[in-house]
């Protein structure tokens, strides 16, 4: 049926709803809101009008253990895989674990007619097919590299990223460059690789590489667990506040960053299906892992309360009313083993943008200062502020003394609490009650990305690197890859202070009563 309809004008209207009927996908909310991601991959156009990061290009699944996340991500690629001549890769940490996507998608294109000839599929090394239109699709394992190379590639398909390394992905999208292809990748985040975990978070929300990522819990796949009770949602949740929590995919709406990590108030989630069991015999923490997709955060943050896709915005420098450009304040701690240098920019007072960084480790002050003059934002410099320890001499000059002769601008500074500079970045980072949005924003063209094992290359990163020691000191955190937060930190204790916060009243008798009516409610008494 395919092979005389390739041509994807004779095919609007009915494809890719064709695929999806040939695997008997019939999407939920979530699905369908991976396939409205997916619609705007480029893959109908010819490679060389495709432009790559503007509509989109990459989609990353994180699936809970049943969710139906090989299943989803077969039938959303097959139906993108219809360009005459196209070249399509399913890439596994090996071959095995590419089989059932390709399974799949054999099903599909069997069904519809699109098969030119009898698939290849030995019981080791690759597997391939041919379709209708000269359109190849092959397996390769990213454990040898060398299969994952030379070609230009117009789509792929990534099987159990997690498992797979970072250069593997590196040279995945390396692979589709040439024209402008997309990728679609899941896995499971149990035992998966750290930069995965990273890009599940920060695809979340706005991003320098225009990806974006879905968390698809085991509940939210109704074909497999239905609901039990019918006058109730598959899943929801409660709190101690309302009878039900607002879901949004299967998590609350509102993140309840508002509380320390160890206090914060978890709302409960009630699953109307047949996983009740293993959420009883297994920690929550891991459950949620397993079930929930979710990651678990580090333990021993300093600052715990940073999320990706809530405090990275795409941002821009704001300009006044008459169109002059607003001041930028330089932020800087001129550490010895690195040197952090934080364009800020105060908006308001319960408004601040961090633009941009230079970052550097094991540099003098020479070194930093041409990467500065060179910065798009340092013409729009007119205040600079500084940790106290820049006004110390070592040698020659003072750091103080080098930015103030170097730019013409006085350097400020206070003197603080260590515990200060952490509690003013958590301070910041809270979603305030009046605007419903946090006061500390930071630009999606930063990288996260780390300089080295244990070893922060940005402030992004920081966030998951700075921890409190295991013991002793005090129980004071590591000295160590925070930087640049406390950059940040000391310009907000100059300019506005720590806040002090009243300690909340709690009415003991009143949470156990609402308790005790829900659970009397779901008694059904």
């Amino acid at each position: 049926m395919l092979a005389s309809m390739i041509d994807a004008q004779k095919l609007e209207g009915i494809w890719p709803e064709m695929a999806y009927d040939a695997l008997g996908f019939s999407p939920t909310p979530l699905q369908q809101k991976v396939i409205d991601a997916a619609d705007k991959f480029p893959y109908l156009l010819d490679p060389t009008q495709r432009l790559m990061n503007v509509d989109g290009w990459a989609i990353a699944l994180s699936g809970g253990q049943r969710s139906g996340k090989s299943f989803t991500q077969s039938a959303i690629a097959a139906g993108r895989m219809i360009v005459p001549g196209g070249k399509y890769w399913l890439i596994g940490p090996d071959y095995f674990h590419t089989h059932e996507e390709f399974l799949n998608l054999e099903k599909i294109f069997a069904k519809v007619g699109a098969l030119s000839g009898k698939s290849n599929k030995p019981d080791k090394g690759a597997w391939s097919m041919r379709l209708s239109g000269g359109i190849s699709v092959k397996t390769r394992s990213s454990h040898d590299e060398d299969t994952i190379a030379s070609e230009s590639i117009d789509g792929i398909l990534m099987c159990e990223i997690g498992m797979q390394t970072l250069e593997a992905w590196e040279q995945a999208v390396s692979r589709i460059l040439d024209k402008r292809g997309w990728i679609i990748m899941s896995g499971t985040i149990e035992r998966a690789s750290e930069w995965y975990i990273t890009l599940l978070d920060r695809w979340q929300g706005p991003n320098s590489e225009n990806g974006i990522s879905f968390y698809m819990p085991t509940w939210t796949n109704t074909f497999t667990f239905p609901s039990i009770e019918e006058d109730l949602p598959p899943y929801y949740w409660i709190d101690s506040d309302k009878e039900i929590v607002d879901e949004l995919d299967g998590w609350p709406v509102t993140d309840p960053l508002n509380a320390d990590e160890e206090s914060r108030d978890k709302p409960t989630l009630i699953l109307n299906s047949g996983l009740q069991v293993p959420r009883d015999i297994l920690h929550e923490d891991k459950f949620m892992m397993r079930y929930g997709a979710k990651p678990l955060r580090p333990s021993g943050l300093v600052i715990s309360n940073f999320r990706h896709h809530i405090h990275v915005r795409k941002l821009a420098q704001e300009y006044y009313s008459d169109m002059t450009p607003a001041p930028i304040v330089l932020a800087i701690d001129p550490g010895t083993t690195c040197y952090a240098i934080v364009f800020c920019q105060i908006v308001s007072p319960t408004q601040v943008h961090v633009l941009s960084e230079i970052y550097e480790h094991d540099v003098i002050f020479d070194d930093v200062y041409e990467k500065f003059t060179e910065h798009p934002l340092s013409s729009y410099v007119t205040r600079i502020v500084m940790d106290k320890a820049g006004k110390q001499r070592h040698a020659n000059k003072s750091q103080f003394r080098l930015w103030e002769e170097a730019t013409g601008i006085v350097c400020e500074w206070g003197s603080y609490a260590e515990r200060d500079t952490w509690e003013i970045i958590k301070q910041y980072l809270k979603v305030d009650k009046d605007y419903k949005r946090p006061k500390l924003f930071f630009a999606d063209t930063m990288s996260s990305q780390k300089a080295g094992e244990n070893l922060a290359g940005g402030v992004l990163s920081e966030f998951n690197l700075w921890r409190w020691r295991d013991s002793g000191m005090g129980n004071r955190p590591i000295d160590n890859n925070n930087h640049a937060l406390k950059a940040i930190a000391y310009l907000l204790l100059l300019e506005f202070g720590l806040e002090v916060e009243a300690t909340p009243q709690i009415d003991v008798a009143a949470m156990f009563n609402t308790r005790v009516e829900y659970s009397t409610r779901l008694r059904g008494a």
